[in-house]
């Protein structure tokens, strides 16, 4: 059964305005867990742990094997530990396939899609099974890039294209915030949830944001390489 923060409403514009004060972000005081992300020196992986250093993912990513997943979620500290979910990118489209799983089980894999909804790559939609306070039901999810959030002691990181808030498709709450950490080389960023729906709504949380992170990481370098 779900617990629930309070709620958050989203409706702050994503345009940046340094001025600007939403006094429905959610605050330090409503955050039911936190996520650290961070990646290796060739940035062959990703590493998830919790906020006491406790790490839950090794995420190895493939970016030149077409028939492999971009992302795959081991859990534990190396790539030996158990398949938990995959993402593979649409690379003709915004689409990305979420799977949670092990692709080596297909008959106990469950899939969604992360669809694009703008060209500017700033919204992105997904819808899975939750177990609320009324019984399990399908929501609908939307990730949006924001510029109204930032890491704590370096507020000039909410100019970050790489910021964003996930937000319930239907009651307009805010649900998580992913906060990316231009800093630093090796620290990617800050995860935070602020409703309890479980372990899987946790992981596709991650496997969605952690998709839209390493997306626009390519697309980034793919402008730089062509001087675009």
């Amino acid at each position: 059964m779900a617990s629930y923060a309070p709620s958050f409403h989203s409706d702050a514009s994503t345009e940046f305005d340094p001025g600007l004060v939403d006094a429905k972000l959610p605050n330090d005081d409503t955050i039911i867990r936190r996520y650290k992300i961070s990646n290796t020196a060739w940035r062959h992986h990703y590493n998830v742990k919790l906020g006491d250093d406790q790490q839950l993912y090794r995420v190895r990513v493939s970016e030149f094997r077409p028939k492999k997943p971009d992302l795959t979620f081991h859990a534990g500290m190396d790539d030996s530990g158990p398949v938990v979910a995959v993402a593979k990118f649409q690379h003709f489209s915004r689409g990305i396939h979420i799977g949670l799983g092990d692709p080596q089980a297909p008959s106990e894999m469950v899939w969604e899609d992360l669809t694009g909804r703008s060209k500017s790559h700033s919204k992105y939609r997904w819808e899975m099974e939750v177990h609320t306070a009324s019984g399990p039901r399908r929501q609908s999810f939307l990730w949006k890039r924001t510029h109204h959030v930032g890491l704590e002691g370096h507020t000039w990181t909410r100019l970050s294209n790489r910021n964003y808030k996930l937000v319930d498709e239907q009651s307009g709450n805010i649900l998580a915030m992913f906060m990316s950490n231009v800093a630093s080389y090796k620290e990617s960023g800050m995860l935070q949830l602020y409703v309890d729906y479980g372990q899987q709504f946790d992981l596709m949380v991650l496997a969605t944001v952690l998709s839209l992170y390493e997306k626009a990481r390519r697309r980034r370098q793919n402008s730089t390489t062509t001087g675009a």
